[in-house]
């Protein structure tokens, strides 16, 4: 389970799970630009 939302099923090859990793990254780096809370105090982004 990655993110609690992203699973990848049965074995898999070490450049699979690269890639979800990416494209997990990739999304919540677009969902932290949307939103409009500012970062916690010492916290950057």
């Amino acid at each position: 389970m990655i993110d609690g939302k992203y699973g990848i099923s049965g074995a898999q090859p070490a450049e699979t799970f690269s890639n979800v990793l990416r494209d997990v990254w990739a999304k919540r780096g677009a969902e932290a630009v949307e939103d409009d809370e500012p970062a916690a105090e010492g916290v950057s982004a």
